[in-house]
């Protein structure tokens, strides 16, 4: 005889009044279509193509930032955005990989953008961009990636800093059109390149720790700046142009006249610890408030210009600063890993 318990049958059970008993599976009400599709979609997921679709959003680093007009627009590997009041809006994916950008206005007050970028080891490429249409011109420069690009106060003159180390200077107009000339060369890759406020200076740093200060009307009577011990990330003029701030791989940032006049340096650090390497100064941006600066460790900070101190500031950026950005409200935009944030 078996040790298990019999089970009784369920025609032998006694039911009490008015309780109820489950139907055999036969006899139940059969389940909707719509739920089981719903939980086999939990279950197994949503086919591809299919489902909610994603707002999109902003993917590895967001090297560009950028004003045309009164808006404010943003640069990453899932194309530009455009900030509004209701967030982030993408306007469009460019064809190449943007590295960089820059606003400015054209003669018929159309705000326009320049994205410079490529791909590496095959093509550095500029475009003019009509952010209120799918209209761009595209200007071959090179054999790799363009790294850095700026538009001169007037918006007649782009300039774009280059792999090879060329700085390339070309009309903003007819762009596609024109025939770019070398007005500076690094030993290195360049990798940032700036107007001064005034447009009489053109700026551009590289790997191979120069600062080279060009006059725009009279590129040979160029100045090199030679204080850096490693490669220069970033540079900007103060609002007047009298002032030339430069950020490297060294930690430091250096400032200088205009002229190129030494004037002092400050050493910033990305951790309270004093023996803590140095991190490298990778944007900079200078406005009417003063000069900021981001960090390779995600840390922003004002600089003291007049005494040489460093300030930091409290922001929810996570990961490394790619670009700043200091609006016309001289609100502070920062580009991140796959974000913008402002303070």
């Amino acid at each position: 005889m078996s040790s298990r318990a019999s089970i009784p049958r369920l025609d032998h059970l006694t039911v009490s009044p008015g309780a109820k008993v489950a139907a055999p599976w036969n006899e139940r009400t059969p389940i909707p279509w719509s739920m089981l599709m719903a939980s086999a979609l939990l279950i197994c997921g949503f086919p591809a193509g299919a489902g909610p679709k994603k707002k999109p959003v902003h993917l590895g680093p967001v090297n560009g930032l950028a004003i045309a007009g009164e808006t404010v627009f943003s640069a990453s590997q899932s194309g530009l955005f455009r900030h509004q009041k209701t967030g982030p809006q993408r306007i469009m994916n460019p064809p190449f990989r943007v590295m960089d950008l820059a606003g400015f206005t054209a003669p018929d007050g159309q705000p326009l953008l320049l994205a410079g970028g490529g791909t590496p080891a095959k093509e550095g490429l500029v475009a003019i961009i009509n952010p209120a249409g799918p209209q761009s011109h595209k200007l071959r420069l090179g054999d790799d990636l363009v790294y850095a690009v700026a538009v001169s106060p007037s918006g007649n003159r782009g300039a774009a800093a280059l792999t090879d180390g060329r700085i390339l200077v070309f009309p903003t107009i007819d762009a596609d059109k024109s025939v770019p000339t070398e007005i500076a060369r690094h030993g290195a890759t360049a990798l940032t390149v700036t107007f001064s406020p005034n447009g009489k200076w053109l700026s551009s740093g590289g790997l191979d720790g120069l600062v080279l200060l060009t006059p725009v009307n009279n590129p040979e009577q160029r100045v090199v700046l030679v204080d850096h011990t490693a490669g220069v990330e970033c540079l900007a003029f103060s609002p007047d142009s009298r002032l030339l701030a430069s950020g490297s791989r060294d930690g430091r940032i250096r400032l200088h006249t205009s002229e190129g006049r030494y004037l002092r340096t400050i050493k910033v650090r990305g951790s309270d610890d004093p023996f803590a390497p140095a991190e490298r100064i990778q944007a900079l941006a200078w406005g009417k408030t003063g000069l900021a600066g981001g960090l390779s460790s995600g840390r922003v900070f004002h600089v003291d210009t007049e005494n040489g101190g460093w300030i930091p500031l409290k922001t929810k950026l996570v990961g490394p600063v790619y670009s700043l950005l200091l609006d016309d409200q001289e609100k502070l935009w920062m580009g991140g890993h796959g974000a913008v944030n402002r303070l």
